[in-house]
């Protein structure tokens, strides 16, 4: 009879190539999809994106191992709706206050519990394309360092807002 430790030992590596496994194939056919968008369907298309899909997905896998984080494609939309609302607003809202000149500009500081890596600099991306703030320090802390055009506005009870929808949406984890 085998042993439950001998079995949990054995299932955890075939567990883990499992999930390797459809993660490489997930991987292949976002890949494989983007490079149809691109290049086309034709069978010389369809043949060479398949190889050019695996080669990139093979190298992501060295470059960015894959996370247990999982992907949730409601939450992304959801960012991407609340992104496209908020730089549309944004814009409007900067050339009016730039028109009254009526503007406060300063720096904030606003604390994230992203961890550091793609997570935080995806965040501070999708922040610094909202105009009327831009990151331009990142601490150790995990502290963030703001430029803002009105130092007055509510802009880190938006970036709380922008945080929780990105850890949603990419199942970066729970703040600790």
């Amino acid at each position: 009879m085998i042993s439950p430790q001998k079995n949990e030992a054995t299932a955890t590596p075939r567990r883990a190539a499992r999930v390797g496994a459809l993660g490489l194939m997930r991987r292949t056919v976002i890949f494989y999809v983007l490079w149809l968008g691109l290049a086309g369907a034709g069978i010389a298309d369809l043949i060479i994106g398949l190889f050019a899909a695996f080669a990139a997905s093979w190298t992501s896998f060295l470059l960015i191992p894959q996370s247990p984080a999982r992907f949730s494609p409601l939450a992304s939309m959801r960012l991407l709706f609340r992104f496209a609302g908020q730089s549309f607003l944004a814009g409007i809202y900067t050339a009016r206050r730039a028109m009254d000149l009526n503007i406060a500009p300063g720096f904030i500081t606003y604390h994230t519990n992203l961890p550091a890596g793609p997570a935080r600099n995806m965040f501070t991306t999708i922040e610094c394309l909202f105009p009327g703030s831009m990151p331009v320090e990142e601490r150790r802390d995990g502290t963030l360092v703001l430029h803002c055009l009105d130092v007055n506005r509510p802009s880190a009870s938006g970036m709380a807002r922008d945080e929780a929808l990105l850890r949603r949406a990419g199942g970066v984890g729970t703040p600790p």
